[in-house]
């Protein structure tokens, strides 16, 4: 890795491109770990600034796995700055839009005013009888699994416009937005929907991701919100 860096460094010195996102800046929820602080990493390596949040707090008592900590998401700041990319990491929840778009400006700000990429990651899952479970269940699941996206796009993009760069928007669904899976209605009503919210991205670069089970498992994979 540090040979890596070092050899980032000297080409950037020679004047060399060396990543597809060389001087660009990324913005990714749910950091602390799993997809999104692989997301983190990846883009780190192309060479892209990263804004990032994460909760970092537990969200739902019917969560089935440890909620991500503090101490994670700097771990995820201590690897993108390894990789030789500066980066903000700040605990947010995409619940709140004050705090998405506070620490955007902040980012932005500091990464010379711009915004390229964002990917919408943030996400929990757990699981019940759809006449079981409490309103709190599967409102929490639908405020952080969609809300929570459209929040991310609402802070983000008016960064992206007034730059002027053009940019992509990634929204990252799951198996489950393509078919529902049993005893997770919530979960699956709120992945189906991330599909059509991601149509609202339609006139800038786009994608939409449906991942399956990762290891480590669901716990890993979304970082709380």
């Amino acid at each position: 890795m540090a040979s890596r860096v070092a050899h980032r460094r000297n080409c950037a010195n020679w004047g060399v491109v060396m990543g597809l996102l060389d001087d660009r800046v990324a913005f990714v929820t749910g950091t602390a770990r799993g997809m999104g602080r692989n997301h983190a990493l990846r883009l780190a390596r192309e060479g892209a600034s990263i804004i990032g949040v994460d909760v970092a707090a537990d969200v739902s008592p019917h969560n089935g796995y440890p909620a991500a900590s503090e101490a994670e998401l700097k771990e995820t700041a201590r690897l993108v700055e390894a990789e030789g990319r500066p980066c903000l990491m700040k605990v947010a929840d995409v619940r709140d839009s004050d705090a998405l778009e506070a620490v955007l400006a902040d980012g932005v700000e500091r990464f010379g005013g711009r915004l390229d990429v964002v990917v919408a990651n943030a996400g929990i899952s757990n699981w019940g009888r759809f006449w079981e479970m409490s309103d709190e269940q599967w409102q929490t699941m639908i405020d952080i699994n969609l809300t929570g996206i459209w929040r991310t796009m609402k802070a983000a993009v008016p960064h992206m416009l007034s730059a002027g760069n053009g940019g992509s928007i990634i929204t990252i669904s799951s198996v489950a937005g393509i078919k529902a899976l049993p005893s997770q209605s919530h979960y699956t009503a709120a992945k189906h929907c991330v599909g059509r919210a991601d149509e609202v991205c339609r006139n800038r670069a786009r994608g939409i991701q449906h991942p399956g089970q990762l290891d480590p498992p669901v716990g890993g994979r979304h970082s709380a919100s």
